[in-house]
């Protein structure tokens, strides 16, 4: 099986993921993340970056954000590594700074799901 037809077939839940398949997917959001903080200063903005999904940071199925970029960074040869600081800077310096925390980024807030409303709960499809 090929390397596109085996990601193709890959179960689409992130957690199921192949770890490499998901530092993949992590690389991505990082890279645009990036970009999205480059325009804003670009612009003359300044930037704040939320990571709001808990899962970021949960370690229960290994594939938090730390964990993830650490993996992904350190399978990468030298090479590769050294063109990353070239392209990225001290924005790839922040990041890795944060995978290799010992705590979590603070403060954070985890915020209970809304209970369902009357409307949602009488429509089986948006609750199942």
């Amino acid at each position: 099986m090929s390397k596109i037809t085996g990601k193709l077939h890959t179960d689409p839940r992130f957690s199921r993921m192949p770890k490499l398949l998901k530092a993949e997917v992590l690389a991505g959001i990082l890279v645009e993340l990036i970009q999205l903080a480059g325009r804003a200063r670009r612009g003359g903005t300044p930037v704040e970056l939320y990571l709001v999904d808990h899962a970021f940071f949960n370690q229960d199925l290994g594939c938090d954000f730390p964990r993830l970029l650490r993996f992904y960074y350190d399978q990468l040869d030298t090479d590769e590594q050294d063109l990353l600081k070239r392209t990225y800077g001290s924005t790839l310096t922040a990041w890795l700074d944060l995978a290799h925390r010992e705590l979590l980024p603070g403060p954070i807030t985890i915020v209970p799901a809304p209970a369902p409303t009357a409307l949602e709960e009488d429509l089986p499809c948006l609750t199942t």
